[in-house]
């Protein structure tokens, strides 16, 4: 790294119908920044897929909601005080203000649509330290750019239970009848609590958030040539999406890319 460069965060993202449906039920939201201060240069970012589930109205509705929700309740309690370093006693923990966060999407999504449901996978950096808060079958995946790839979340579904026990294979989920039933969602249990991770963010891996919509037709190693070989994040994205729908899409597909960049001061 050079020495008189600072590390920022260049985000992309790119969204379809699919082929199948008549209607998007997913939501994202993409936020980088840096703030400069006495304190020195602080790079943030955050990042949401939801899935909305429940029929037009509700599911639309219900991925909206959660992604506002998610988003606003972050930004007052977590994003502000790191850019404004403003540290005090009674300040929420990054894990307290990711809970919050999820807590106030259930709200939204009871209040704004009733009997609607959906996935969330939210990712926050705070320099090189990601958090995700995640419910659903909605992923985040590192892709590192020797051609690793690491999930960093695991479904709530039907499916991946019975894969952990050993019922079935990964091969065989894919066409089981079962494959979209989730036992965890945003709107549906007022007791629903995120699984929340903390990551470090290394220059040389990217991020992937998506809905089931990408990764349920395109595999992993389809997905890694992708965004390794496209010229930047954003015809990466583009390519995702495209591959989703060559592939039948048969539900909405959201893709949001993260890498870190350089820029030389």
């Amino acid at each position: 790294m050079n020495n008189n460069a600072i590390i920022h965060y260049q985000a992309a993202f790119a969204q379809s119908i699919g082929k199948q449906r008549d209607h998007n039920e997913d939501s994202i939201y993409v936020n980088t920044g840096l703030s400069f201060d006495n304190s020195g240069v602080k790079a943030f970012g955050l990042f949401i897929v939801a899935d909305g589930m429940g029929g037009y109205v509700a599911g639309e509705a219900a991925s909206s909601a959660a992604t506002n929700a998610s988003a606003v309740s972050l930004i007052k309690n977590m994003m502000i005080p790191f850019i404004s370093d403003v540290m005090t006693d009674n300040m929420m923990s990054l894990h307290e203000a990711m809970e919050k966060s999820i807590t106030d999407a259930q709200q939204a999504v009871v209040n704004l649509a009733p009997g609607g449901g959906t996935t969330i996978i939210t990712g926050l950096l705070l320099d090189h330290q990601l958090t995700l808060a995640h419910i659903g079958d909605s992923r985040a995946y590192f892709i590192g750019r020797d051609g690793s790839i690491v999930y960093l979340t695991k479904d709530h579904s039907i499916i991946q239970k019975l894969i952990d026990t050993g019922e079935i294979s990964e091969d065989e989920a894919l066409s089981h009848p079962n494959r979209n039933y989730l036992y965890k969602a945003v709107g549906r249990d007022n007791s629903v609590k995120a699984d929340i991770v903390t990551h470090v963010f290394r220059n040389d891996s990217r991020l992937l958030l998506c809905s089931d919509g990408l990764w349920g037709v395109v595999n992993e190693n389809k997905i890694i040539k992708i965004v390794s070989k496209a010229k930047n994040i954003q015809i990466a994205c583009d390519q995702l999406v495209a591959e989703a729908n060559k592939a039948g899409g048969p539900d909405n597909i959201s893709v949001i890319l993260v890498e870190s960049r350089e820029i030389a001061v």
